[in-house]
C-alpha cells in the first residue's frame, strides 16, 4: 500500500518578519527625515528672507540718512523744491548703494523722492540783517554829475523805486516824477534847496539839506585772484568759469567767439574783471545756478564739460527767473567784481545775475573794489564822474536791454547810466550803492520798480521747511528703482536755517 506525501511541512516559522520591521522603521525614519528636511528648508528660506528683509531695511535706512545729509548740506536735487518730488537715485548697475556682508546676498540700490509741505514751508529769510538800508544810495559829492535819478518819463509814467529810501550825498533831479514805495520810505539829498531836490516827487517828498551818509562797509570777496580757465563753448551755449578776466581774456574770451554764443552761462563763483575797454554783453547772459521755467534748479552742469551744456536749453525763457534768486533759494550764485576802468555795455542784451544768499550778510551781485579792497591782483575801481566811464551803460539810441540784477550792486566809485526806451524791463533788486546813478525812461517801458529792495519775510526770523521723504529699494541694476509701488521707508524732516540743520520728525519703516 502506497503512502501519500504530506502536503504541508513542519510547524510554521517567522522568516521574513524582520524585513517587514525594517521596512516600517525605514519608512518612519524617511518620513521623519523628510519632515526635518522640510523644516530645515523652511528655516533656511525664512533666514534668507529675513536676511534680505533686513538688508532692504538697512538700505532704506541708509538711503534716508543720505537724503537727510543732502538736505542739510543744501545739495539735495533742486533743494527738494517741487511738490512733484525731486528724485535722488542712489547706486547704479556698476556700484551698488548697499552690499550686504553675507555671501550671496543681493546687492541693492535705492531711490528717494522728496516733496515739501507747501502749507508750512517758507523760503530764505529776508530781514534787516541781509538787506541794505536804502534802495538807492549815491555817495559822490560831484554836484553836476552826482544826479542819482533823472527820470525822463515821456510816456507819463513815474520812475518807481520799490520798498526803500532814495538817498544822495549830492542832489536828486527827478526830471519826470519820482515815486518811492514802502512804509516809511524817504527821499533825501545832502545839498540844500533849491539844488538838492529838483523835479516832481510823489508818495514821499524830497528833503533837501539832509546831510551826507557814510559809505556802508559791505564785506569784500576774499576768493584768491587766479586767471580764469578758458570757457567751454560747444554748439550754441558757453560756460565761463570763475577767476580773473584781464585785457587778453576780454579779447579772446568775452569779445571772442565764446562770448557771442546764444546763451553765455557764468557758473557759480567769483569773477574778477580788470581790463581796458568795454565788454559788450552777449545776447543772453545768466550768472549763478540756472533754473528752468518751473523754478527748478538745472543740475548736472559741469562748466568744464561741454556735453553737459545742452541742458541749458531748459533755461527759463523769461528774462527773469533763469537763475536761483537769493530771495527764493540758497543755491550758489555769482559775484562780478569790476576793477580799474572795466565796464560793460548792455546794448540789447538779456542779462540776469544772481548773487549767493546769506542769512546774515547782504548778497552782493556787483562789486567795485575801493582802497580798502583786501584781495591782491585786482586794481581799485576807477572813480567815474562822466557817462563815458559808466560801469553799466545802455546806448541812448536803443536802450532796450533787459536785465535783472538779483543782489546788491555795490560800487562806491562807479557811475551807472541807463536809458530805457521801450525796454521790456530793467530791474536792480537788493538796491544800489554807487557814486552816481542816472536813469532815463521813455516810450512803452514798464511802469514797475526799476530799483527795489525785497520785502521782509513773514512768519518769523528762521526759515524752515517740512520735507517728506519716500524711499524705495531694489536689486542693483543700471536703471533707477521702480518707485510706482509702496516705499520701504517714510520720513518727515524739518530743515531750518542757512546753513541748514535737519530735524527728523518721523521715521517709519514699511513692512
Amino acid at each position: 500500500m502506497k503512502r501519500r506525501k504530506q502536503l504541508f511541512g513542519g510547524p510554521e516559522d517567522d522568516r521574513g518578519a524582520a524585513l517587514l520591521m525594517v521596512l516600517v522603521v525605514v519608512t518612519v525614519i524617511a518620513l521623519a527625515g523628510a519632515a526635518m528636511l522640510s523644516f530645515s528648508d523652511t528655516s533656511i528660506r525664512t533666514t534668507v528672507a529675513l536676511r534680505d528683509q533686513g538688508a532692504m531695511a538697512y538700505a532704506a535706512d541708509g538711503a534716508g540718512q543720505v537724503a537727510v545729509a543732502e538736505l542739510t548740506g543744501g545739495t539735495y536735487p533742486n533743494k527738494c523744491a517741487t511738490v512733484a518730488g525731486d528724485p535722488l537715485p542712489l547706486g547704479n548697475g556698476t556700484a551698488a548703494f548697499y552690499a550686504s556682508p553675507q555671501s550671496g546676498a543681493t546687492a541693492l540700490n535705492a531711490y528717494v523722492s522728496c516733496a515739501p509741505d507747501t502749507t508750512t514751508s517758507t523760503g530764505p529769510v529776508v530781514s534787516s540783517a541781509n538787506k541794505p538800508d536804502n534802495a538807492i544810495l549815491t555817495v559822490g559829492d560831484d554836484t553836476g554829475l552826482g544826479t542819482p535819478l533823472a527820470g525822463q518819463s515821456y510816456s507819463g509814467k513815474p520812475v518807481i523805486i520799490g520798498n526803500g529810501n532814495v538817498i544822495s550825498n549830492s542832489s536828486i533831479n527827478a526830471s519826470g516824477t519820482l515815486a518811492v514805495t514802502g512804509t516809511g520810505a524817504t527821499v533825501k539829498a545832502a545839498l540844500p534847496a533849491p539844488k538838492g531836490c529838483i523835479g516832481t516827487f510823489s508818495s514821499a517828498a524830497c528833503l533837501p539839506g539832509a546831510g551826507t551818509v557814510s559809505t556802508p562797509p559791505y564785506p569784500a570777496p576774499t576768493t584768491p585772484v587766479n586767471l580764469a580757465l578758458a570757457p567751454v563753448c560747444p554748439s550754441t551755449y558757453a560756460a565761463f568759469r570763475p577767476g580773473l578776466y584781464n585785457t587778453a581774456s576780454l579779447t579772446s574770451y568775452l569779445n571772442g567767439t565764446c562770448g557771442k554764443k546764444k546763451v553765455v552761462w557764468f557758473s557759480p563763483g567769483t569773477y574778477y574783471f580788470d581790463f581796458t575797454g568795454t565788454w559788450t554783453a552777449p545776447a543772453r547772459l545768466v550768472g549763478g545756478t540756472p533754473t528752468d521755467s518751473n523754478n527748478k534748479l538745472i543740475t548736472g552742469l559741469d562748466p568744464a564739460v561741454g556735453s553737459t551744456l545742452t541742458q541749458l536749453s531748459l533755461l527759463n525763457p523769461a528774462s527773469a527767473g533763469a537763475c536761483a534768486n537769493p530771495r527764493d533759494d540758497v543755491a550758489a550764485g555769482v559775484m562780478f567784481v569790476f576793477g580799474g576802468s572795466s565796464k560793460i555795455s548792455m546794448g540789447t542784451s538779456t542779462v540776469e545775475i544772481c548773487a549767493t544768499y546769506s542769512a546774515t550778510n547782504v548778497p552782493i551781485a556787483i562789486y567795485g573794489p575801493t582802497a580798502a579792497f583786501p584781495v591782491s591782483g585786482v586794481t581799485d575801481q576807477t572813480v567815474c564822474k562822466a557817462d563815458s566811464c559808466a560801469l553799466f551803460g545802455t546806448p541812448a539810441a536803443s536802450g532796450k536791454a533787459d536785465f535783472h540784477i538779483q543782489g546788491l550792486t555795490y560800487a562806491p566809485n562807479a557811475r551807472i547810466r541807463l536809458t530805457l526806451k521801450n525796454s521790456p524791463g530793467q530791474v536792480f533788486n537788493w538796491g544800489l550803492v554807487l557814486r552816481s546813478f542816472s536813469l532815463t525812461t521813455s516810450g512803452s517801458s514798464p511802469g514797475g520798480s526799476v530799483v527795489q529792495l525785497p520785502a521782509n519775510s513773514t512768519g518769523g526770523t528762521t526759515p524752515y521747511s517740512i520735507m517728506y521723504l519716500n524711499v524705495w529699494v531694489c536689486p542693483k541694476s543700471g536703471v533707477a528703482c521702480d518707485h510706482s509701488g509702496s516705499p520701504q521707508l517714510l520720513a518727515k524732516v524739518q530743515v531750518t536755517g542757512s546753513p541748514a540743520t535737519a530735524t527728523v520728525l518721523s521715521w517709519s519703516a514699511q513692512r
